[in-house]
């Protein structure tokens, strides 16, 4: 599983994020499935900015 920005960073950008971190959700499933957490996350939180200027950006 890889992911670019963070739950944090989510958050701040007003997405209403589940609040349990990907490692722990695997841990606590005991799946074998590997994270990598923020590759590229300067490049997402980017995207995250234009899409939140844009004309009519909602959150969900």
């Amino acid at each position: 599983m890889v992911y670019g920005v963070s739950i944090q960073d989510s958050a701040e950008l007003g997405f209403g994020e589940l609040f349990i971190p990907a490692a722990e959700m695997v841990r606590l499933g005991a799946s074998a499935l590997v994270v990598q957490a923020g590759p590229l996350r300067d490049e997402c939180l980017a995207l995250f900015h234009e899409w939140q200027s844009g004309p009519s950006p909602r959150t969900y």
